[in-house]
């Protein structure tokens, strides 16, 4: 009953969102999105085969000086719905996803925070949000495909993250010291429920037992289009930590990044990754966005395997105004997702995007 009654909630607040995004336009944005992959294992991996996976998002955002209350301050929402295939644990065996948008089926709140920025220097950020989306995070690496350029590895898979597909309670800030140095920390919650204990991801708690997952980050902006960032993380509960340190810079329609992130071997599965790549902006469609790009990753693992490394060669371009296509290429050297010896996979896709 608990269940019926929140999908309920759910669906009436996106519902009335979405009304009152087209009735009064001027201080309410509504924005979908979906994207929907077609992944085929074409060699090695656990099978040879092809699936379909996609994700589909609705946001509603309001600022508060749109409606006149004060400056500075935005509440955003967002659902969402995964379906389809999950072509890592199915196919490829890979541990560290080949696709960022695998998830299985479920539909679910994924946001729900408010923003409050001061002169641009100071900032925070509370409720149910996505750590990645501030936080070990890469403007360069932003149109891959595999998990892992999203955000390290030993994040992602050593403790509980708020990540997609599942946000988290937590609060951050901000502060901009300079033009070029910032500072931001935040604190989020320690143990995300899953999927089977809350489907639609509208029970959140905090517990003592579960502990809060700290993180933070020290920015230099190098240039107009350049930033290394320092950071690292501790779980008060899980007592593990780990720091990371990554860089990117843009020349025109080059742009190029690395990062290397590191964790106690003997207490994590991925204790080590370093990533590298570049990126062509505006490539064969001069002022359309268009980009191509190419990177290799590998992690240094602590089970039956010493490492997995993918290359990865992506290029995403405009058809309409509105869709994208954006055609992908992955080499997964020995994947580590499954027992025994399994071959180097070498995964195709088309991911086709849809933005309204």
């Amino acid at each position: 009953m608990k269940k019926k009654r929140y999908s309920l909630v759910l669906l009436v607040f996106l519902y009335i969102s979405n009304a009152l995004a087209e009735e009064n336009k001027t201080f309410l944005s509504f924005d979908a999105n979906y994207k929907g992959d077609i992944v085929s294992n074409t060699m090695g991996g656990m099978k040879q085969g092809v699936t379909y996976l996609g994700y589909a998002l609705m946001c509603v955002q309001m600022k508060t000086e749109d409606v006149r209350w004060w400056n500075g301050g935005t509440f955003y929402a967002k659902g969402a719905n995964t379906h389809g295939g999950e072509p890592s644990s199915t196919l490829v065996g890979d541990l560290h996803v080949v696709d960022n948008i695998e998830a299985g089926n479920h539909t679910f709140m994924q946001e729900f925070w408010f923003n409050q920025s001061f002169a641009d220097r100071f900032d925070f950020t509370i409720g149910l949000q996505d750590l990645n989306a501030d936080f070990a995070v890469s403007d360069e690496t932003g149109i891959f495909v595999h998990s892992c350029l999203g955000i390290n590895s030993l994040m992602a898979g050593n403790v509980s993250v708020p990540i997609f597909p599942l946000m988290g309670l937590g609060v951050e800030a901000g502060w901009n010291i300079t033009d070029r140095w910032r500072i931001q920390a935040g604190a989020f919650d320690g143990l995300v429920t899953d999927f089977e204990e809350n489907p639609y991801n509208v029970e959140w708690k905090l517990s003592e037992k579960e502990g809060l997952l700290t993180v933070a980050e020290l920015h230099y902006r190098c240039g107009e289009k350049g930033t290394c960032k320092l950071g690292g993380y501790y779980h008060t509960q899980m007592k593990k930590y780990g720091f990371y340190l990554l860089g990117e810079k843009r020349i025109n329609h080059f742009g190029v990044f690395g990062q290397v992130a590191w964790t106690p071997k003997n207490e994590n599965e991925t204790y080590m990754q370093m990533d590298a790549g570049f990126k062509f902006h505006n490539l064969f469609t001069d002022g359309k966005e268009d980009a191509l790009g190419l990177a290799a990753v590998c992690n240094l693992l602590n089970s039956h395997r010493e490492y997995e490394a993918f290359i990865e060669m992506t290029y995403r371009f405009p058809v309409l105004q509105q869709l994208w296509l954006q055609p992908d290429l992955q080499y997964v050297i020995n994947p580590a997702g499954v027992q025994g010896e399994v071959d180097n996979a070498l995964v195709a896709m088309m991911r086709l995007e849809f933005e309204f």
